[in-house]
């Protein structure tokens, strides 16, 4: 859901839009309907490093600034750091919606 609100937007905006208050206000009236999972995604600075070198289209060490700040502020239901493999995570994620939790962090503040 939220790659489908960030299309089109400047990605900088997506990813710290808790930190602008008017569009995580108007996120969280969309969605406020919705039972919704919050969920972060934290992989080691190496593997974010590699991708970086890989993509070619981002300036040598843009990665690891991003990761040095990214998730300031951010309350995530969920947070994975990628060195589990997808299944797993996928299985994390299904057994969290399927347990009574309050509403989602996403929400707070």
């Amino acid at each position: 859901m939220l790659a489908k609100l960030c299309r089109g937007r400047e990605r900088p905006d997506c990813r710290t839009y808790p930190r602008h208050t008017r569009w995580h206000a108007e996120r969280q009236a969309l969605l406020s309907r919705h039972d919704i999972v919050f969920v972060g995604l934290r992989p080691p600075l190496a593997t974010l490093t590699q991708r970086e070198k890989i993509r070619g289209n981002r300036p040598a060490g843009s990665a690891a600034r991003d990761a040095a700040h990214v998730h300031d502020g951010l309350l995530y239901d969920l947070e994975f750091d990628g060195s589990t493999p997808v299944t797993d995570m996928a299985q994390t994620l299904l057994t969290h919606l399927q347990t009574p939790r309050p509403r989602s962090c996403f929400f707070a503040g």
